[in-house]
């Protein structure tokens, strides 16, 4: 669920961006927009990437297979 709060606000950050970018106005206006929209694909992208799932390690998978064969 946290996930997706931080692909919510990472999107919403780089749509924002992109409207910053679209503006034909050059003033502070613009710029607090782009601030603001790189803001919040920054605390996006943070929170996705602390929220994802561990790989599962493939680096011993042939002997666990053994392992539990002979258990068996």
């Amino acid at each position: 669920m946290v996930r997706r709060v931080g692909t919510f606000f990472l999107l919403v950050g780089i749509l924002i961006i992109f409207i910053s970018f679209g503006s034909d106005e050059r003033d502070s206006q613009a710029i607090q927009i782009f601030c603001v929209g790189l803001t919040c694909a920054l605390v996006g992208l943070v929170i996705w990437y602390r929220t994802r799932e561990p790989s599962q390690s493939s680096r011993f998978r042939l002997i666990k297979k053994i392992a539990s064969r002979d258990k068996e």
